[in-house]
């Protein structure tokens, strides 16, 4: 840039002395473009130009010219390579940030994919054959087996590692159906303690399931964990029903607040609720 504005400056009159006084005035390196910029070969060595005193001062004059252009020059290249790194920096910023928000939103995405995956797995199970025939067997035999002191010493057995004892078939079938009710209850539990589940989303579902089945297993669950020592037996399952519990009396009504509800009515007659003592 300086040896064009040097060759702009030459030909419009603006500095004049002859080439040979301005090629030998300059660092090398210029020196021979602005010769050849200025049409000329005529290079001499650095110092005074050696024409006449009037071409001298003339030089001299014209030097302040030289020095303001040069300045002029560094400065804009100064100022190029500072707004060209200051642009190259805020558009790696730029890229920088919009690569991390896209991940969260993708991350953000899948989370919510895999909530809806299984929450939708969690409902297969519990219209599964095998959930609902042990539902209704449980409800049906589990505090009559209860109540069998053979069927209290093969639980006994079983939780002390010791030789198990025959009983009836069927009392055996009960059994069954209450390790895969507890046993699906822990593992729901699990999945809600290490956040796979969400934990609002599932108790707001479940709770009824959650609680009806603890009061039938409580008994069951209180004399397996005194007969092996131990309340490690389906501790998950009960901080589900703390869970639960906690969050039916934070919510004891969950319609949305502030939307209108629907008028029904009932027409067959109801006995009255039995009175709470």
């Amino acid at each position: 840039m300086l040896v064009a504005r040097l060759a702009e400056m030459w030909s419009h009159h603006e500095i004049r002395y002859p080439p040979a006084c301005l090629a030998s005035s300059i660092p090398d390196a210029i020196n021979r473009d602005v010769a050849r910029t200025l049409g000329t070969a005529l290079i001499r060595p650095r110092g005074w130009c050696l024409g006449a005193p009037v071409e001298r001062a003339k030089y001299m004059l014209s030097m302040p010219w030289l020095l303001l252009v040069a300045a002029i020059d560094s400065l804009e290249v100064a100022m190029s390579l500072e707004l060209l790194n200051t642009v190259a920096s805020l558009a790696t910023v730029a890229i920088v940030s919009a690569t991390a928000i896209a991940a969260v939103i993708q991350l953000r995405h899948l989370r919510v994919s895999n909530q809806i995956s299984a929450v939708l797995s969690i409902g297969e199970r519990f219209r599964s054959t095998a959930y609902v025939d042990a539902y209704q067997l449980l409800g049906s035999k589990l505090e009559s087996v209860l109540e069998d002191a053979s069927f209290r010493a093969y639980e006994i057995a079983h939780a002390r590692n010791l030789p198990l004892p025959d009983i009836d078939p069927a009392q055996l079938e009960v059994r069954r159906a209450t390790v895969l009710i507890g046993n699906m209850y822990e593992e729901l539990g699990l999945l809600v303690k290490n956040g796979t589940i969400d934990r609002r989303l599932f108790v707001y579902q479940y709770a009824l399931h959650i609680i009806e089945q603890w009061n039938r297993l409580k008994r069951y669950i209180a004399f397996v964990r005194e007969a092996g020592g131990s309340n490690m037996v389906w501790e998950m399952f009960e901080y589900l029903v703390v869970l639960t519990l906690d969050f039916i009396r934070d919510h004891p009504a969950t319609y949305p607040d502030g939307v209108r509800r629907l008028e029904i009515h009932n027409p067959w007659p109801v006995p009255a609720l039995p009175a709470i003592s």
